[in-house]
């Protein structure tokens, strides 16, 4: 009788599709997340992985925000305005892809451990969150305060969040 619960239930769990094999876990956990300053919204993380920013309007009760990168919980970062996409690996690694189809190799961005992204080339230089402040910082030191996080549970996502936005938004011509 014990052998046919246990078929019962496996066959319940296989029709409901349930399956022995846990979870992957995300590289990316999507999620609603905002980043404030003086506490006005300036950016968000939407669950499905849409973002938006004020961007250069002013933040505020009336605050036109603009759709930004995308972030996918596999890694995968699409960023429409350079036409390019990167990716953040397990370990860490955040490389930016080249342009569809592109044969250039992907350069490194950075390196994020825990909720810290460190900057290639700049070994001392990037961003992180301290507490639910996310901040850019150089020698160890705070440069700048880019705004408060909630929920801060998500500081990974959102210290990748503001890369994705840096990427997208970096002006790349010449002066």
């Amino acid at each position: 009788m014990v052998g046919a619960r246990v078929f019962a239930f496996g066959m319940v769990a296989v029709a409901l599709g349930c399956s022995s094999k846990p979870a992957t876990k995300p590289i990316i956990e999507l999620g609603e997340l905002t980043v404030r300053y003086d506490g006005n919204p300036i950016a968000r993380l939407h669950a499905d992985g849409r973002t938006e920013s004020v961007g250069k309007n002013k933040p505020g009760k009336d605050a036109v925000f603009t759709a930004g990168p995308t972030l996918h919980a596999d890694g995968t970062i699409d960023l429409p305005r350079r036409g390019l996409t990167a990716r953040v690996t397990l370990d860490g690694e955040f490389v930016i892809g080249g342009a569809q189809g592109s044969a250039h190799p992907s350069p490194r961005y950075g390196k994020i451990t825990g909720a810290e992204l460190v900057l290639e080339g700049a070994p001392t230089s990037g961003v992180r969150i301290d507490g639910t402040t996310i901040e850019t910082f150089q020698d160890g030191k705070r440069l700048d305060v880019l705004g408060e996080i909630e929920p801060p549970t998500m500081a990974r996502t959102a210290v990748i969040l503001t890369a994705a936005f840096f990427i997208d938004n970096a002006d790349t011509t010449a002066k």
